[in-house]
């Protein structure tokens, strides 16, 4: 019989978008949510600098050349549609 965890009973949220509702300027704030930015930000070839948790001028230009690829109002900052667009909650 298998072993029953505790996360297995745990609610689930069906909305990932809903489960971190901080916004962008409080974001930029977190160093492990940036981390997790340049990483995504890296896998798609849009930024190419070191994974420190910072949000550099590096940092927003990937996001710019993001936005203006997926066709979204380029802003250089961490929005809704970024943080959808590169599945970040």
């Amino acid at each position: 019989m298998p072993a029953v965890n505790p996360t297995d009973l745990a609610p689930r949220y069906p909305f990932r978008f809903n489960y971190y509702p901080l916004s962008g300027g409080e974001l930029t704030a977190h160093p492990a949510y940036i981390g997790a930015l340049q990483t995504a930000l890296r896998r798609l070839g849009y930024y190419c600098g070191p994974i420190d948790g910072a949000f550099s001028p590096d940092v927003s230009r990937a996001i710019a050349l993001m936005q203006k690829n997926y066709s979204q109002r380029v802003t250089g900052t961490i929005t809704f549609g970024v943080r959808r667009a590169l599945h970040l909650p």
